[in-house]
């Protein structure tokens, strides 16, 4: 985010998330915990479905941008 003009106040709103910070334990980002990984090319397809109408269907008007954010709030209102 880049603000150019320094006299105009910033409004942040309760009910929408600006940013998100998840603690780690240093122990989860040692690097010999981070160098052990290895890559497959063994994806079913249905997991490859999942992924594609949930992170690649975005960009194909499938929903609306933002749509994500609008349901988990809506979801949040309703356990109130």
């Amino acid at each position: 985010m880049l603000r150019t003009d320094n006299d105009l106040p910033i409004f942040l709103h309760a009910d929408q998330p600006f940013a998100q910070a998840v603690p780690i334990h240093r122990a989860h980002y040692d690097k010999r915990l981070l160098d052990q990984y290895c890559v497959s090319s063994d994806m079913p397809n249905d997991v490859w479905q999942r992924y594609g109408d949930n992170v690649i269907g975005n960009r194909s008007d499938k929903r609306p941008l933002g749509q994500y954010a609008v349901d988990a709030r809506r979801r949040r209102a309703l356990e109130k």
